[in-house]
């Protein structure tokens, strides 16, 4: 009874718990089903917080009088512009049904900024936030080892942890690890030097190299900070020990693969600066493609999630990798200048130690920025730490018209947000059985997850059947295709295409049996 009273009389800032919910929960939703593993379902989930945010910055009357808020107004204004000029208007808005990060992304951000602004309370949100990525970390270096429970569509034996790519992980753990390093420089407090060591070796497992640029380049500059503060040399020691160790311990795993990676670097780097393609996993080629979409489509850019970038090899990509190419390509120069704008003002002198903290996460960012993109995973993330950050500047606290809530109003919206999770992991993965016609004749007999193919069914259009595995909409595991002409293939699907050992039979019966890749018969 005593712990019931407790939770029935217990208040709390309704903008706290929101934060709290993007910071420590939003990292681990991780739904298989038909709107990805990892985005799909964070932006639904997204768009109900931020939704409510919005409810909750009118009925404070959060003032948005502030300078910032016009370089922000002005980048969602272009973006917005971008999409509407765009030739998919709804990927614009909404982004690409596998990226997501349209201008609705943007602003669901927008409010998360200014949720954070208006609370104030950096403390409250970091604690949260960090044990939060430790966790996400460890997951990663358990997938270096081999051991891995978070569901993928595809695995292999890279580290993505719950982020579903090791370039987005990193992004995500490269902006905290230098919270938890000056939180432990600044406070000794060694909890924060354990989780840097994990937050480390999560890094070094990604085996992202822009990601670990950036950070070496802003542990210099901490470094350089309190050499010239002349303090805390005793824990940076422990520290950069701490670090060695784990570097040591990590180094001879998966065939040095750490090893191989760091010692790439300066190759990558002189070819980067000759300008040949292959720098960098092809980053220099897809910046050079990029650029020339950008000045043919210098005002609004091609839209926000519909970039084509053609690849030498023959592959598209559709990234820029390089927020600010991305930028200037998708939604067009006047919105990249809004976003410098908006950025530059978190680079302003800070006033205390953590505004030190706030400037070092944000030049971070910006600097693995140069290598990696806005991913949704990670956006939410970060746009609070600009809103904390910000309070910071403006020595704002609190809100003194904070919308507290307590009891079973508390409880309630708990289990709504919390509710909405298991809903969409039920949604997605619950199993019916059906029939679905389609314009020119196609049909699909067979059963869903959701409003997606997925297991046994027969597929039929323009004279073509398959009957087989299907997965999350497409021809995935074992099956039998036949075409038109009468000939058929049956063996292996991966991804829609012919995979694996199969064998087809031709209309005059002459048989090619083997292993197919991405549809080829590999001779």
């Amino acid at each position: 009874m005593i712990i019931w009273d407790i939770v029935l009389k217990s208040r709390l800032d309704i903008k706290l718990l929101l934060l709290w919910f993007i910071v420590a929960v939003y990292p681990f939703i991780v739904i298989p089903g038909p709107l990805d593993f990892f985005r799909g379902s964070r932006y639904v989930f997204l768009a109900v917080v931020a939704l409510i945010g919005i409810y909750v910055l009118c009925k404070e009357k959060i003032r948005l009088n502030f300078p910032v808020c016009i370089p922000l107004g002005l980048f969602l204004f272009f973006v917005f512009l971008s999409a509407l000029f765009s030739s998919d208007i709804l990927s614009g808005l909404t982004g690409s049904t596998v990226r997501y990060t349209g201008w609705t992304t943007y602003a669901f951000c927008a409010v998360l900024f200014l949720l954070a602004y208006a609370y104030g309370k950096y403390e409250t949100v970091f604690k949260p936030m960090i044990y939060a990525v430790v966790i996400v970390a460890l997951i990663g270096v358990l997938q270096f080892y081999g051991i891995n429970f978070v569901p993928h569509e595809y695995y292999d034996s890279s580290a993505y942890s719950t982020m579903g790519n090791t370039n987005w992980l990193a992004t995500y753990l490269v902006i905290i690890l230098p919270a938890a390093v000056l939180l432990y420089l600044f406070n000794n407090d060694r909890k924060m030097l354990m989780a840097s060591g994990i937050l480390f070796a999560g890094l070094l497992v990604s085996v992202t190299r822009g990601a670990w640029i950036a950070f070496f380049v802003t542990f210099v500059i901490i470094c350089v900070y309190f050499v010239l503060q002349k303090k805390g040399y005793r824990n940076l020691i422990k520290l950069v020990l701490v670090f060695a160790l784990v570097t040591i311990m990590l180094l001879p795993a998966n065939d040095g693969l750490i090893y191989k990676r760091a010692f790439s670097i300066p190759d990558n780097i002189d070819s980067a600066l000759k300008n040949e393609g292959k720098a960098g996993s092809n980053r220099v080629e897809i910046w050079n493609k990029t650029l020339i979409i950008a000045k043919d489509n210098l005002l609004f850019g091609v839209g926000p999630d519909q970039l084509e970038i053609e690849m030498k090899s023959g592959g598209v990509m559709d990234k820029a990798h390089n927020i600010y190419l991305e930028i200037l390509a998708a939604m067009g120069l006047p919105a990249l200048l809004a976003y410098l704008a908006f950025m530059a003002f978190f680079l302003r002198r800070w006033r205390n130690e953590a505004g030190f903290i706030f400037f070092i996460i944000i030049v971070t960012y910006l600097i693995q920025g140069f290598f990696n993109n806005d991913v949704i995973m990670v956006m939410p993330i970060f746009w609070i730490i600009l809103g904390l950050a910000l309070a910071n500047q403006e020595n704002i606290d609190h809100n003194e018209n904070a919308l507290n809530i307590k009891g079973f109003s508390l409880f309630g919206l708990v289990l709504v947000l919390f509710g909405l999770i298991i809903s969409m992991a039920v949604y997605f993965n619950y199993p019916s059985y059906r029939t679905v016609t389609f314009s020119e004749r196609g049909k699909y007999i067979g059963e869903f997850r959701g409003n997606t193919f997925h297991g046994q069914g027969t597929f039929e259009s323009a004279g073509v059947i398959y009957i087989g595995d299907f997965r999350y909409g497409r021809f995935d595991g074992e099956g039998k295709m036949t075409f038109y002409d009468g000939s058929f293939y049956e063996g292996g699907f991966t991804r829609g295409k012919m995979n694996g050992e199969g064998r087809m039979v031709l209309p005059d019966g002459k048989i090619i049996e083997g292993i197919w890749k991405n549809g080829v018969y590999q001779e």
